[in-house]
């Protein structure tokens, strides 16, 4: 690799392609090999066992997924060295906010006991315990077991997203988590697959983080193309899902994308050419099934109330704080949201709700469910790893504020098992790529430095993991 892109490697926090390569890459951990499952097993929402009423939904039951094995089996495995890197400060603040969060809402488990809240703790846990192992594992000789099985799963959905919306038909795998009717619909004629996830909304976060993760390690792999690649196919979800949250975080990634593009220095042609094929992987599929997009920008055209515009979010935000004023340090307890819901407004009570839904908002919702101080650990996770990747540059600054949205606007980053990994891949790889700050010494698109703790030039071999 020439002297340029390997200092860029090293500065963008990754090792050089190739480096180590006259000795063999470390065998994976136990670990790291369920962690890289978990990302595996979490597009299929098989029902292995539900405990509760079966009438009800998947906000009043308990249910156990695939990825819920794969989960524990993590959390036996990697808890104790991912809390053992946090005690010692050397995790992000991705995972040690996030494990804190954990925490926390084991603690208000024990004031609101609960089979569905034992089970949204555990969950909480892995999700802490795969963001630390994902952050450590890049910048090592095993970084692409990770890279490749997110390639490979996004892939798969955008593969699977496609044949459903071409044919109008689910490809009948139910037995693999597939819902009967796979789409969500708009209008008459606007439809939007979900490939096997439980909400088109899901898949487009997916395609989000998978897409910039796959572009970030494009612009230091010693042969990027295939990794370009796998960005564009991976992102194509965001095309024809009609998000507009989905919308906004393209654009923000494809920003800090085109940023970098701008700034002189070695990364400057391989963020150009993740910026190309990120467009073109959302940009093909968004022509192809225009009439969607024109059907959302009419539905936000037209709204004449904010309720309108957000689909009565407004609502959901008033029902969190009437939620977290009523419980303020234990909060309703983990998993039991829409529940303590039900339990304070009565449908008789107010006959303009007809179903209860948690709030579209992390901080919001965290804050109903684990009290205050769960509210002001999320609010602290964001603005953290938002300021450190400011710091980084604006690369990881696209990664960051591509998933925002959906944090923001949405609930699935942190109610459902799918939702729960995408978020720690996005954790993870914001951990290990903001581990670096700018250095003004350097080129103006090599953003980012070494910190105390990186390898020392010329010694950028892969770390076997404990």
């Amino acid at each position: 690799m020439p002297d340029s892109l390997t200092a860029a490697a090293e500065l963008a926090g990754r090792p050089p392609a190739g480096a180590g390569a006259d000795r063999p890459p470390p065998s994976p951990p136990a670990r790291v090999l369920l962690a890289a499952l978990t990302i595996v097993l979490m597009p299929f929402p098989l029902v292995l066992r539900g405990f509760g009423n079966p009438k009800l939904t998947y906000d009043y039951v308990t249910i156990i997924f695939p990825v819920d094995l794969a989960f524990a089996a993590l959390l036996i495995t990697g808890f104790v060295p991912v809390a053992r890197r946090v005690r010692a400060r050397t995790a992000g603040p991705g995972t040690t906010l996030w494990a804190t969060l954990a925490l926390v809402m084991s603690l208000a488990w024990l004031a609101h006991p609960s089979a569905r809240g034992a089970h949204t703790v555990v969950e909480l846990w892995g999700t802490a315990v795969l963001a630390g192992t994902l952050a450590e594992t890049i910048g090592t000789g095993l970084a692409d077991l990770f890279f490749g099985t997110i390639a490979a799963m996004a892939a798969l959905e955008t593969g699977w997203a496609t044949v459903q919306l071409v044919t109008g038909a689910g490809l009948g795998l139910t037995a693999l988590g597939e819902d009967a009717d796979p789409f969500l619909r708009f209008s008459g004629s606007v439809v939007a697959p979900m490939g096997s996830m439980v909400h088109i909304y899901v898949l487009a976060g997916f395609a989000l983080v998978a897409g910039a993760t796959l572009a970030w390690r494009a612009t230091t792999a010693d042969r990027p193309i295939a990794w370009l690649v796998a960005a564009a196919v991976a992102i194509a979800p965001v095309g024809f899902t009609f998000s507009r949250a989905g919308l906004a975080g393209f654009v923000l990634l494809v920003a800090g994308f085109g940023i970098q593009a701008l700034r002189r220095g070695p990364l400057r042609r391989r963020a150009a050419a993740a910026t190309l094929a990120l467009c073109l992987g959302a940009g093909i599929p968004a022509v192809a099934w225009s009439a969607g997009w024109t059907s959302r920008a009419d539905q936000t055209a037209s709204a004449r109330s904010g309720a309108q515009l957000t689909t009565d979010r407004t609502r959901l935000d008033h029902e969190a704080a009437a939620q977290i004023s009523a419980h303020p340090l234990t909060g309703v307890g983990p998993g039991r949201y829409v529940i303590a819901l039900k339990e304070r407004y009565k449908v008789e009570a107010d006959p303009n709700v007809k179903i209860f839904k948690p709030v579209h908002n992390l901080p919001l919702l965290a804050g109903a469910e684990g009290g205050v101080i769960a509210l002001g650990v999320v609010v602290a996770l964001f603005v953290a790893l938002g300021w450190r990747s400011l710091r980084a540059g604006p690369l990881v600054t696209g990664i960051y504020l591509s998933y925002l949205p959906f944090c923001m606007l949405d609930h699935f980053a942190y109610t459902f098992p799918q939702g729960l990994v995408v978020t720690a891949i996005w954790l993870g790889v914001l951990d290990a790529a903001g581990g670096r700050r700018r250095d003004p010494g350097v080129a103006a698109d090599s953003s980012v430095r070494p910190t105390r703790s990186a390898v020392p030039a010329g010694r950028s071999a892969p770390r076997a993991l404990p």
